[in-house]
C-alpha cells in the first residue's frame, strides 16, 4: 500500500516536472538550428506525461469521483424496470411479463407494471383475452383512485374495440364509467366515445 502510494506521487512529481519542461522549450528562443531539438524535447516530454497520467493519475481520478459519487448518493440500486426492459430487448416477452409481475407485488400502488403487461400480452403476444384478464384482475383486486381506474376501463374500451369487435362489452364498460364517475371528465369523455362506437357498429352492420 505505501510502495503503491510512494510511486503514484513520483508519478506525479514527474508529471508536473515534465509539464515545466514542456512550458520552458515552448516560452524559450532558441536558435534557428536548435529548433528541432527544442520540439524533439517536447514531443518525448509530452509521450512520457501521456503515459504517466494514463497509468498512474487517471485511475486515482476515476476512483475519488466513484468514491464521491458513491458517498454522496449512497449505494446506487439498480433500476425495477432495468429487468423488465432487458427481457423485453431479449424479445423474452414472457420474463419481461414476470418481471413486471413482480414489479407489481413489490409496489401494488402503482398502475404501470399493469399496464405494460396488458400491453405487452396485447402486441407482442397478439393475446387480448390475457390482456383483459389482466386489467380486469387489476380493477377487482382493489379500489384504486379515479385517473387509475377510470384508465384501465377505457384499456378495456380499446381492447374490446380495436382488438375484439365487441360492441356489447365497450358499451357495458362506457356505461360503467358514466356511472362510477359522474359528472367528471371521465364520465364526458365516455359519452363521446359512445357516439363513437355507435356510428362504429352502424358501419359494421351495413357492410355486414
Amino acid at each position: 500500500m505505501v510502495a503503491h502510494l510512494v510511486s503514484r506521487i513520483c508519478a506525479i512529481l514527474l508529471l508536473i516536472l515534465l509539464c515545466v519542461i514542456v512550458y520552458v522549450n515552448l516560452t524559450a528562443e532558441v536558435p534557428d538550428e536548435e529548433i528541432y531539438t527544442k520540439f524533439g524535447v517536447i514531443i518525448v516530454a509530452a509521450i512520457i506525461g501521456g503515459v504517466l497520467f494514463v497509468m498512474h493519475i487517471l485511475p486515482m481520478l476515476s476512483g475519488a469521483v466513484g468514491d464521491m459519487m458513491y458517498s454522496a448518493g449512497g449505494e446506487v440500486e439498480e433500476d425495477p424496470g432495468a429487468k423488465a426492459a432487458a427481457k423485453m430487448a431479449q424479445g423474452d416477452f414472457e420474463g419481461a411479463i414476470a418481471e413486471y409481475q413482480k414489479l407489481y407485488e413489490a409496489n401494488p400502488d402503482e398502475k404501470h407494471p399493469i399496464t405494460e403487461i396488458a400491453k405487452i400480452q396485447l402486441e407482442k403476444l397478439e393475446d387480448p383475452d390475457a390482456a383483459e384478464a389482466t386489467l380486469r384482475g387489476a380493477l377487482e383486486d382493489k379500489e384504486w383512485p379515479e385517473d387509475d381506474a377510470a384508465f384501465f376501463m377505457f384499456r378495456l374500451v380499446d381492447i374490446s374495440l380495436d382488438h375484439k369487435g365487441d360492441f356489447a362489452t365497450a358499451r357495458a364498460l362506457l356505461e360503467q364509467v358514466q356511472e362510477s364517475f359522474p359528472d367528471s371528465r371521465y364520465s364526458a369523455n365516455a359519452t363521446h366515445r359512445m357516439r363513437e362506437l355507435e356510428a362504429a357498429e352502424y358501419k359494421a352492420q351495413q357492410q355486414g
